[in-house]
């Protein structure tokens, strides 16, 4: 039974949603990310990673400055896509609105390669 790991830094940086790849961050199997934007308070960011064949698990963590000002996140995980969705207090809130050049969301996720 073979599983592979997803891993990675999310951050909206000028208006855009980007996997980080510096000198502090590498992703692993994070192809692509993109935001699909509704009203203001709707809406999620898309991520995309290698086809697995069943669904082990994905976290989506807010780092520190994230979570002192309430903000969480939650994902709806499909077998090569995940949408990741947000709120702050318990009120869904848009992407767009998460905008800081220090707030990270930390993903970590494990999938099936083949069935089980």
């Amino acid at each position: 039974m073979d599983t592979f790991e997803i891993f990675g830094t999310i951050r909206n940086v000028g208006g855009v949603w980007q996997v980080l790849n510096d000198a502090g961050h590498q992703p692993l199997n994070i192809d692509s990310v993109s935001v699909v934007n509704g009203s203001s308070t709707s809406g999620y960011v898309r991520i995309t990673y290698p086809a697995a064949t069943k669904v082990g698990a994905l976290l989506v963590t807010p780092d520190e400055t994230c979570a002192k000002s309430c903000i969480h996140a939650g994902a709806s995980v499909g077998l090569g896509e995940a949408f990741i969705y947000f709120g702050k207090n318990g009120v869904a809130i848009a992407p767009n609105t998460i905008s800081n050049a220090s707030a990270n969301f930390w993903i970590y996720g494990k999938m099936w390669k083949e069935a089980v």
